[in-house]
């Protein structure tokens, strides 16, 4: 288990590179990923907290779960993260969560403990679904959902919603519940 704690600021370094971790804990410290970096989280969770800064340009890779606790704890950037557990997982935050690019690679579920915001890409590779529960997936205006079929789509078990803006284009709604059913 990695833990980063208010005392350091990270700069994981520009060059193309991959870190592999069991767990990680961000307890208010500044992390930047640049660009090339990939940081792969194994076996454990991710843990953003005590105003924790996540500064993604690389792309976050993980197994298990995504918690942000804490008002002023955030997540920006433009990479990636990827759910690529071999179980169902859970992003959650406490504040407002805004992703540019969101990968279910996992063959199983992405479970929302809370809203998420996508401002570019929803990526449904290999049998990735996205469970609403209770909870809103907003698309901004521009983003896109990629690899969406029968087999991959965003489960609308409850009162959750699929919220995306429609324009002039046709813009398909990959919805279902106990199956695929889109809109």
């Amino acid at each position: 288990m990695y833990t980063f704690n208010t005392l350091r600021s990270i700069l994981l370094l520009a060059l193309p590179f991959q870190l592999m971790a069991q767990g990680w804990v961000n307890d208010g410290a500044t992390v930047q990923i640049t660009t090339g970096t990939h940081v792969y989280i194994k076996d454990g969770q991710f843990l953003n907290q005590n105003n924790g800064q996540i500064d993604n340009q690389g792309s976050i890779q993980l197994d298990q779960v995504w918690t942000q606790t804490g008002t002023y704890t955030t997540y920006t950037g433009n990479g990636w993260i990827w759910f690529r557990g071999r179980n169902d997982q859970t992003i959650t935050s406490v504040s407002d969560l805004t992703l540019q690019n969101l990968g279910v690679d996992n063959g199983h579920t992405l479970i929302l403990g809370s809203p998420v915001t996508i401002n570019n890409q929803l990526d449904l590779q290999y049998n990735g679904y996205v469970q609403l529960n209770t909870n809103k997936l907003i698309l901004n205006a521009g983003a896109t959902i990629h690899n969406y079929d029968a087999d991959h789509y965003i489960k609308t078990n409850a009162m959750g919603a699929l919220q995306q803006e429609v324009g002039t284009v046709n813009v398909v709604f990959p919805v279902g519940n106990s199956s695929y059913n889109p809109a």
